[in-house]
């Protein structure tokens, strides 16, 4: 139940597909004598939203806000007996109609993930990520990497794949019970947990409530330092505006079902 209100949720704070319905909503009551001064207020409306999002950067600030919660990283700990890697980096519609492997903006957890394999060849390896789509395609995020790797020679025996997660939750959850399969004596070790810089608050909440012992490892940043006013760039502000809102609702959702013992985690 989670799960799907999750999404329905993660819909409407997609604003682009607001923006949308909005405008398609609003064309219509135009056409209509009695419903077209309210047309009006909606258009006037988005457009007075859109401008205030486009000239104040207010989703660049609230990403910013979790992108810094995390310091960046350059040396890995001594201490750290293995990586775990969470998946949200491939389009799966594509590679199931193309069968071509598409990566996404949050590609840089993959290539993260490749060049520790490389510096650290003994070290164990987790990428966690099945379809987190509403509607299943049936595919796994992980099964795609896993075989993409094979056809670049990248793949190891020490990475391995958890194939049926769908969100953060489930990532710490699942992973942890491959974890005991695989490497059980690992279970209490300090694990580098490799996501989005926007995302890791979240997922360092998850992680320890599921019993992890990790050490966050940010990659993926959108936003800079010194963000004053914005470009008048549309879709950047709005995909910026976004994408905090769904950490920002998804930390406080996290919270309150008891997914996390912090509203915002910070660095120990």
């Amino acid at each position: 139940m989670f799960f799907i209100f999750s999404k329905i949720v993660g819909f409407f704070l997609d604003l682009g597909t607001v923006w949308g319905i909005l405008l398609i909503l609003a064309t219509l009551m135009s056409l209509f004598q009695r419903t077209r001064k309210l047309s009006f207020k909606i258009f006037m409306a988005q457009a007075i939203v859109i401008l205030l999002v486009t000239v104040l950067p207010v989703g660049e600030w609230l990403e910013h806000r979790l992108e810094m919660r995390f310091p960046t990283q350059t040396d890995v700990s001594s201490e750290i007996v293995g990586v775990i890697t969470l998946a949200g980096s491939i389009d799966i519609e594509t590679y199931k109609e193309s069968g071509l492997t598409e990566f996404e903006s949050s590609s840089d957890r993959i290539f993260e993930m490749i060049r520790m394999s490389k510096m650290y060849p003994s070290l164990p390896i987790i990428y966690t990520g099945g379809d987190g789509a509403l509607m299943s395609s049936g595919l796994s995020e992980a099964d795609i990497v896993a075989a993409w790797m094979v056809q670049a020679e990248l793949a190891k025996p020490n990475i391995k794949f958890e194939t049926s997660s769908r969100n953060t939750f489930e990532n710490a959850v699942f992973s942890r019970a491959l974890l005991k399969q695989q490497w059980p004596t690992l279970l209490n070790g300090k694990w580098l947990l490799i996501t989005s810089a926007r995302h890791m608050p979240r997922a360092v909440g998850t992680f320890h409530k599921a019993g992890w012992n990790i050490e966050p490892w940010p990659v993926d940043y959108e936003t800079a330092n010194g963000i004053l006013l914005t470009s008048l760039n549309v879709s950047r502000s709005i995909s910026s505006m976004s994408r905090a809102l769904k950490e920002w609702v998804g930390l406080t959702a996290y919270y309150w079902t008891d997914r996390t013992n912090e509203w915002f985690p910070a660095p120990e």
